[in-house]
């Protein structure tokens, strides 16, 4: 076998390794010098389009992947990872057009029927969305990728206690599952339970620096759960216009007892917690992007 084929192989098979033991960087390293034989191969540009897209450099993996589907238009594996970006990007047309083309060779591919069901939730097509999640599941039970799925679907129809238990039963079997502890995170934060979803969200940032997503809801959660903000707890928990019946409802419950002077304390007291939730959580968010630079 040729010195330069060798070697080809080796720097692949090395870039394999970096992306499974999430070290995309490492993975481009490996790749930074092809030879010929690189350059011809489809594997070459799916390798060098997975690392940018785990380093959240969607364009640069989109031009690896165009490069290639140039010459192997119906490369099963480049479509997908087509499909992921174009997710990623917010076109979900785009993304489902990718994704199917990629099922017509691969139709029980469970990782890529997991994908189309989550490309069709985000356009609110839930229906078609759980009856492809059946169907990978059917095909692949233990794929971690179909509770992963099914999470967001929970957390997309607003079911973040579902989202929340499945999220956890996956980091039972896996506790450095980066997406399940973001759901996870993501689920507690609109439940309100804060400090719970800060814990989550901050090691998934840890295990995961380079994704912006991960990172914004990290930023989310350390400013809803510092203690300055204890006083708005009860709004996160309850949200705003449940408080707002209850307040009403307590001050009239009050007047009709007789206790007017305690009615217009509490009147007072709501009045001002309302003028601590405009004011100090922008201050908040302001202080932190001065002291971090927008970086947890």
């Amino acid at each position: 076998m040729p010195e330069e084929t060798v070697a080809a192989d080796s720097a692949m098979t090395l870039a394999r390794h970096y992306l499974e033991i999430d070290r995309p960087q490492q993975a481009l390293d490996a790749l930074r010098s092809p030879g010929s034989d690189l350059l011809d191969d489809p594997w070459f540009w799916l390798l060098r389009g997975w690392a940018y897209y785990d380093l959240d450099q969607r364009t640069l993996a989109m031009q690896a992947i165009q490069k290639e589907l140039a010459v192997a238009p119906e490369h099963p594996n480049l479509l997908f990872l087509l499909a992921m970006c174009e997710e990623r990007g917010g076109n979900l047309v785009a993304a489902e057009h990718a994704i199917l083309r990629a099922l017509r060779q691969q139709p029980e591919n469970s990782y890529m029927l997991c994908t189309y069901a989550r490309i069709l939730a985000q356009g609110d097509q839930f229906p078609k969305a759980e009856r492809l999640l059946d169907r990978a599941r059917q095909q692949d039970p233990d794929e971690p990728e179909v509770q992963r799925t099914a999470a967001l679907l929970s957390y997309l129809r607003g079911d973040d206690r579902r989202a929340a238990q499945i999220s956890l039963e996956s980091l039972r079997d896996d506790p450095d599952d980066v997406r399940s502890r973001h759901a996870l995170g993501a689920a507690l934060l609109r439940q309100g339970r804060v400090t719970a979803a800060n814990r989550h969200l901050k090691a998934a940032a840890r295990l995961q620096p380079e994704q912006k997503a991960i990172a914004g809801s990290a930023r989310v959660s350390r400013v809803a759960a510092h203690w300055l903000l204890l006083p708005l707890r009860p709004l996160y928990r309850i949200g705003t216009v449940g408080v707002w019946f209850g307040a009403i409802a307590i001050y009239f419950l009050l007047t009709a007892a007789g206790l007017g002077i305690i009615a217009k304390w509490f009147a007072l007291a709501y009045l001002v917690l309302c003028v601590y939730s405009w004011v100090v959580p922008p201050i908040l968010k302001w202080w932190y992007r001065r002291r971090y630079g927008g970086h947890e």
